[in-house]
């Protein structure tokens, strides 16, 4: 929240796409404009049991819930999508009150349907999968969630038969490469439901093929491997078509933004579930704050 110069309480409203076509450069947009406070229940409903979101303008709305689908129209330069989600599993729950306290509702798995189109030529999507979560922060503490934690990591792997969906997230003692909040789904994609879940000190988490990164002239750090273990269920994600998301506020302002590395692999993500072997697509989401992007700066010899 902002004070404008006549004094109105302002608030943000921000949306952001990643595109990934196979085979060539990703590429993103990230808008961000203020609103005044008290009509921000012009664009987001609250305390209803659906989503609702309208962005100024009229470009980008998205509205639904999870027993009617959910759809999203969007427009933004070449780019249109009108597109339908039919979630096909059960809703899931992270939530957390450490490192940062948050709850994020899932449907992880189901179909998209409608229309795609880019640079005038429209494209129709049928039967594709999609994954839809809705996250919640809270600080009681902070101005902003992002100053109690270092960053998290999130993952989802789709193969023929299984979902696996993946939250890490880290304290700032944690540093780049632990995580005191783990939790890990197995699902069915067939059946909706969940096969298995995991948290805490049952999974190993292993990132490497460590890459450094200049963000705002500070020295950030992303993997570029992950892989992810139980006594049952191995998982093998490769970061291959990456967009950096830099919503940092460093080296000038407060330690309030992040810098998000969001990666794409369209095929040969593993997963191994007790003797079944099966390769599939992966999205990879490791993001680090400004508070943790300083912290570890510091903390180097």
């Amino acid at each position: 929240m902002l004070i404008g110069p006549s004094g109105i309480q302002l608030s943000y409203l921000s949306t952001f796409y990643g595109l990934y076509p196979y085979g060539e450069t990703a590429t993103h947009n990230f808008t961000r404009t203020l609103v005044p406070r008290s009509s921000i229940g012009n664009y987001i409903e609250f305390n209803v049991p659906y989503l609702n979101f309208n962005y100024p303008e009229g470009l980008r709305r998205f509205n639904g819930s999870g027993s009617k689908g959910y759809i999203l129209n969007y427009s933004f330069d070449n780019m249109k999508l009108n597109l339908f989600f039919k979630p096909r599993v059960k809703k899931t729950v992270d939530s957390a009150i450490e490192p940062v306290n948050f709850t994020t509702y899932e449907r992880a798995y189901g179909k998209l349907e409608g229309s795609v189109v880019l640079d005038g030529k429209e494209y129709t999507v049928t039967h594709a999968d999609g994954y839809f979560d809705h996250m919640i922060p809270y600080t009681p503490d902070q101005p902003t969630w992002e100053m109690e934690t270092h960053g998290w990591s999130w993952s989802e792997v789709t193969t023929d038969n299984y979902q696996t969906i993946f939250y890490g997230v880290r304290s700032i003692a944690d540093g780049y490469e632990n995580y005191t909040y783990k939790h890990l789904t197995l699902i069915n994609k067939h059946t909706g439901k969940v096969i298995a879940e995991y948290s805490g000190d049952h999974i190993n988490v292993v990132e490497k093929d460590w890459k450094d990164v200049i963000v705002k002239d500070r020295p950030v750090k992303r993997p570029s491997k992950l892989k992810i273990s139980t006594p049952d269920l191995d998982i093998s994600i490769n970061a291959q078509s990456v967009i950096q998301f830099d919503n940092a506020s460093l080296p000038n302002g407060q330690p309030i933004g992040f810098v998000d590395f969001m990666a794409f692999q369209p095929d040969k993500a593993k997963i191994k579930y007790k003797k079944n072997h099966e390769m599939g697509g992966a999205f990879y989401e490791y993001m680090v704050t400004d508070l943790g992007i300083s912290t570890s700066a510091q903390s180097k010899p």
